[in-house]
């Protein structure tokens, strides 16, 4: 079992993000504690999609969901994903079928989360993708 679980702070933190018309964040350190993370959140029952496709597919369903940066493969794609997230209206560019896809998400009972290390925040930064002003609540342990 993660040592997350058993942080009050965290545990607090994850039932806050529960019916929330923004996405919430989890800034990790590194890799290494990302993968911490990524351990407890599976444990506590979210879904990590495997593809941009399949993260329009969850958040368009009641559940909990983690997505990282390298989930969408693209920068740009995370921060406009973020952005249209509480508008109800998430358009996504699908390279397979070289079309958009459009999703409602379904905000009731459900949770979404960016999980995020320093270094990938640094990179968004430096691209001018802001996302810490886009997100709703963060985590974080240092």
């Amino acid at each position: 079992m993660s040592q997350f679980l058993n942080d009050k702070n965290f545990t607090t933190f994850l039932s806050r993000t529960i019916s929330l018309k923004e996405v919430s964040c989890i800034c990790a350190t590194d890799e290494k504690e990302a993968e911490e993370f990524k351990q407890a959140l599976s444990a506590d029952g979210f879904f990590t999609p495997q593809n941009a496709r399949n993260l329009l597919s969850l958040i368009s369903q009641t559940g909990k969901t983690f997505f990282k940066l390298s989930d969408l493969k693209n920068e740009k794609a995370v921060y406009d994903f973020i952005v249209q997230y509480p508008t109800g209206s998430v358009e996504l560019w699908d390279a397979d079928t070289h079309n958009p896809t459009v999703v409602s998400p379904a905000y009731h009972d459900s949770s979404l989360i960016f999980l995020v290390t320093e270094n990938e925040l640094i990179s968004l930064h430096e691209k001018e993708f802001e996302i810490l002003d886009k997100v709703g609540p963060v985590f974080r342990t240092i």
